[in-house]
């Protein structure tokens, strides 16, 4: 009999989530921040990618000193999969893309069922693109768990609030997608809030969070929790994007002191940069930087997770401009693993 209570709640949530995706979608930031990258004419440059792109890596400075406009997607629990179905949606919307900056962080490419995302979920809910709904569902979804895909989207007050929030504010200021961003985010935060919405897709990490620091728990890099599907989906990106003329740039921003001592980026960074490689796809491991070029410390991360705060974002982004203005990139980066960790101090986190 419990049994088929559960069945009969979960068919319930299903059909109710399914009929209301096109309403609650209106309260959640990422969707907002997709209409309004849509709504940039002349947008050249996306940035896609998890949360520590989203922290990392500014816009602004990129278009300042690169010349691009580009416009920030990153967003936390994000897969390849939903990164794959982005770029397809807004390259769509936005013929005028040339750029694709992907910050690839391989903890998302596990097999971890801990990470609290489902794959290619957000796109289904988030977007608009009725071929990249039919394909998830007809494709994505029957692959998931159908239990924890739904229990991770429920139907609460707080998210019809949201959406209900966000019309009407859409309303008042004309469809300015971004400034209702910022007023659903300050709505819901509070004074302890780590990172605040600045603009073109960037948030600006603003506070360290002790919580994050205490239970940190490295993650180990293992070829064999990759999940098959992931290298399958990077492949289909860079086959879209050669298919229509977009460069891409595979990215990963530097991580806290702490995370370079205790996880073992050196065989992540080997594993990426073969795919790259195989895939004629330009790869930038920021975390290989010499000496000197990018100074840091753990207190400036919120985390122990890649996390920035926005003055060490801002050093980051202007390197990240250095580095692809020149002709002799590899001058920026160690060529071995062991020649970055000895240039870290001790374990108070400085870098010489």
């Amino acid at each position: 009999m419990r049994s088929f209570k559960v069945i009969v709640c979960f068919i319930i949530n299903f059909v109710l989530i399914f009929f209301f995706s096109f309403f609650l979608k209106f309260g959640n930031p990422l969707y907002l921040q997709q209409k309004e990258a849509k709504n940039i004419s002349d947008l050249d440059t996306l940035i896609v990618g998890t949360s520590n792109g989203r922290l990392g890596i500014d816009p602004k400075i990129l278009n300042e000193k690169l010349g691009w406009n580009s416009y920030s997607l990153s967003t936390g629990n994000t897969s390849i999969s939903d990164i794959f179905y982005l770029v397809k949606d807004i390259c769509k919307e936005n013929p005028k893309v040339k750029r694709i900056v992907y910050e690839l962080d391989y903890g998302y490419w596990g097999r971890s069922e801990n990470l609290g995302y489902i794959d290619g979920f957000n796109m289904f809910f988030m977007g608009d693109n009725v071929d990249i709904k039919t394909t998830y569902l007809l494709n994505v979804l029957p692959t998931q768990c159908f239990i924890k895909a739904f229990s991770n989207n429920p139907l609460t007050p707080e998210r019809f609030y949201n959406s209900l929030y966000a019309l009407r504010q859409l309303k008042e200021t004309e469809y300015d997608y971004g400034s209702v961003v910022k007023s659903i985010y300050n709505k819901n935060a509070n004074d302890k809030s780590l990172s605040v919405y600045d603009s073109l897709g960037y948030w600006k990490g603003i506070n360290p969070s002790e919580n994050d620091r205490k239970n940190y728990h490295p993650i180990r890099f293992d070829v064999n929790n990759i999940k098959s599907i992931y290298p399958k989906r990077f492949h289909q990106l860079v086959k879209y994007c050669k298919k229509h003329s977009v460069e891409l740039i595979v990215l990963q921003t530097p991580v806290a002191p702490r995370q370079l001592l205790d996880e073992n980026r050196g065989d992540s960074h080997e594993w990426i940069r073969s795919l790259c490689e195989s895939e004629s796809v330009q790869f930038i491991d920021c975390n290989y930087l010499k000496k000197g070029l990018l100074p840091r410390l753990d207190n400036d991360y919120s985390d122990f997770y890649g996390h920035m705060l926005h003055p060490m974002a801002q050093r980051t982004t202007n390197l990240i401009c250095e580095v692809l203005s020149s002709e002799e990139q590899d001058n920026y980066f160690y060529g071995d693993y062991s020649d970055v960790l000895k240039n870290i101090t001790d374990d108070k986190g400085a870098v010489k």
